[in-house]
């Protein structure tokens, strides 16, 4: 698996936005120690430039 900068995610353990909305909900996972980073914007909070809006989720093989 390469850098990927913009477009679709290319999952690892399913969609990424799960892990993103778990995280906000105070939900916490034990992960491994091989995997990816995945940065979420919604495309109009990209534009505004509302960077404090981005979200991290993590996902391991």
């Amino acid at each position: 698996m390469g850098h990927q900068v913009g477009g679709h995610a290319v999952p690892i353990q399913g969609p990424v936005e799960y892990g993103v909305t778990s995280g906000a909900c105070g939900s916490m996972h034990a992960w491994g120690d091989v995997g990816a980073l995945y940065w979420l914007v919604r495309p109009e909070e990209l534009a505004a430039r509302r960077f404090g809006e981005v979200r991290l989720t993590m996902q391991c093989r």
